[in-house]
C-alpha cells in the first residue's frame, strides 16, 4: 500500500464519517496490523484511540471486517429457545 493509497482510504473514511455526522477516529494498518493513519475527527472522545486502532488490526489480522466479528457475537450471547 502507497502513500497516496493511504492519504485516498483516509479521505474517503472522513467524507463518510462526515455524511453520517459520525464523530470518529480513523485509523489504517497495514496488512501486519501496523498502523499508518490514524486521525481523530472533532468530537471524537480521547478513548477511540485505543478502540479504532485495535478494532482496525482485529480485521486485518483476522481479515474480517470487525462489523461482522461483532454481529456473530451478538448471536452468541443471545438466548436460544
Amino acid at each position: 500500500m502507497t502513500d497516496d493509497d493511504v492519504k485516498a482510504m483516509a479521505a474517503a473514511a472522513e467524507a463518510h464519517a462526515r455524511e453520517h455526522n459520525w464523530n470518529v477516529m480513523i485509523a489504517i494498518v497495514d496488512d501486519g496490523g501496523h498502523l499508518l493513519h490514524l486521525h481523530r475527527l472533532d468530537g471524537a472522545g480521547a478513548s477511540t484511540v485505543e478502540m479504532a486502532t485495535g478494532k482496525a488490526r482485529t480485521a486485518v489480522l483476522g481479515r474480517r471486517e470487525t462489523k461482522l466479528r461483532s454481529s456473530r457475537a451478538a448471536r452468541r450471547s443471545s438466548p436460544r429457545r
